[in-house]
């Protein structure tokens, strides 16, 4: 083994070795995301001031999409409206009309109103290994042939009266791509930071 070939070798295991940390990119040239992720993570689902329990909302990140999904109704009850905050910080606004997720972008509702699910795009904010984000989850529902407003169960914000808003937190993981090092090491994969 050669001078160069020696060098290569322990560049890059000194990139491998040191790019493993709490950071969301891998490697330093060229600069590669990290896979964040979530396995599915749930919380009860509670509807008006007696926070009737219905099912969970659940909450998982993968490929560079976080997925919610509402817990699934039986007919007649139906989703008629969602909104979704997720954030580095927990949400100050209360009203679910000002959260950054909803039916005009990013959730849907099935025709039959008894599923309802949200595809978000994963910010660069929450490119953060190991750490919580917050997410309030809301709909409105008919239940039981009333109006009702439902969300994620968990820590009232905004105010405490009745049916209050809420929010929950998960917690954010990194996946390391696969890493191809110099001829002839074949690869490597890294473990979670």
């Amino acid at each position: 083994m050669n001078f160069q070939q020696v060098f290569q070798f322990l560049l890059g295991a000194i990139f491998a070795i040191t790019s493993v940390q709490a950071s969301p990119h891998f490697g330093l040239s060229p600069l590669n995301s990290r896979d964040l992720f979530v396995p599915t993570t749930c919380d009860a689902f509670v509807l008006g001031a007696t926070q009737i329990n219905i099912g969970q909302v659940c909450v998982g990140i993968s490929g560079g999409t976080v997925t919610v999904t509402y817990p699934t109704l039986t007919p007649p009850n139906a989703y008629t409206d969602i909104h979704v905050y997720i954030g580095t910080a927990p949400p100050t606004n209360r009203a679910p009309g000002s959260f950054p997720y909803s039916l005009s972008n990013g959730c849907t509702i099935s025709a039959d109103g008894t599923t309802a699910t949200c595809s978000i795009p994963v910010q660069s904010s929450w490119r953060v290994c190991e750490s919580p984000l917050y997410i309030a989850t809301h709909a409105a529902v008919t239940y039981q042939g009333q109006s009702q407003t439902g969300w994620g169960a968990g820590t009232c914000f905004g105010g405490t009266q009745g049916n209050c808003a809420k929010y929950w937190t998960f917690t954010t993981h990194c996946q390391c791509p696969v890493v191809y090092d110099y001829e002839p090491i074949t690869s490597t994969v890294c473990e979670k930071p």
